[in-house]
């Protein structure tokens, strides 16, 4: 049996592929939001934020040969994970990452490229104050921990678990954009007209994401936008188990189109069905 860790459209995409073969497979999404989107899909589907142990359990519980992760690139924390419980129990493990976007035109003038979370923090510290808007819940606390909650504004998905997070660092309601992403660049812009926003921080997530819309949003404007740019490079990396996979096509280069993308994933699913 496999186990696909998704929540990306990558990761639908391969589940797809499988249901057109006959492939029974798991997939597992963090937020009741992913759950409902893959509701068409013939997988077991299942809403979980493994922890070791957790991730353990489902494996032996559920005979899981090989997992699949199709995480978000920067769902660091459960790839870590899904490495440690793949190596301790001998199964086989295979990371896709997208690979990060080339970008059709240059980054204006006005986008900052940092490579964390604290970078960026400290770029916004030895600038002129202002309002902030930043995607994601991941890092909320951080903000609202240096700045304080009254510059502090969140556009977040639309779901329980992004309200629930907002909600216990006590943002204020009307702080808080559920929006599915990718956010339209015109409601960016309203956005930040409307709250008088002087910094967007958001992530590169990778080709296919929202980021080059977020950059479109804020150019030409005097907003700053502060795209954070993971230093790390994109990889496939084969299973860890004594039992590898071999896939000598999937090393990602920095640079790819859209149907490189394809091909990629393409070759993550013959590698499957061949076993």
């Amino acid at each position: 049996m496999i186990l696909i860790l998704g929540g990306t459209h990558e990761g639908a995409i391969l589940c797809k592929r499988l249901d057109d073969v006959g492939i029974a497979y798991h997939l597992s999404v963090a937020t009741e939001l992913g759950r409902s989107v893959y509701g068409d899909l013939k997988g077991i589907v299942t809403q979980q934020r493994f922890t070791d142990e957790g991730l353990a359990d489902y494996i032996k519980a559920n005979q899981i040969e090989q997992v699949l992760d199709l995480t978000h690139p920067h769902a660091k924390v459960v790839t870590e994970i899904a490495r440690r419980v793949c190596a301790s129990l001998d199964t086989n493990y295979m990371r896709y990452e997208r690979p990060m976007n080339t970008f059709k035109d240059a980054i204006p003038e006005n986008v900052w490229v940092v490579t964390s979370v604290e970078a960026a923090i400290q770029q916004i510290l030895r600038s002129e104050a202002g309002n902030i808007l930043m995607t994601g819940t991941k890092h909320i606390a951080d903000f609202i921990k240096v700045f304080g909650k009254a510059p502090c504004y969140f556009r977040v998905m639309p779901s329980l678990y992004s309200m629930t997070v907002c909600d216990q660092e006590g943002v204020d309601l009307d702080h808080i954009f559920g929006i599915k992403a990718p956010c339209p660049v015109a409601v960016t812009r309203e956005l930040i007209a409307s709250y008088g926003i002087k910094y967007f921080v958001f992530k590169e997530s990778g080709m296919g994401s929202a980021t080059e819309s977020n950059i479109e949003a804020v150019k030409g404007s005097d907003v700053i936008g502060i795209l954070i740019r993971s230093d790390e490079g994109v990889a496939v990396n084969t299973a860890q188990s004594e039992t590898e996979i071999s896939i000598p096509s999937l090393e990602l280069a920095p640079k790819k189109t859209q149907r490189d993308v394809q091909s990629d994933l393409e070759a993550i699913f013959q590698a499957v069905i061949s076993r």
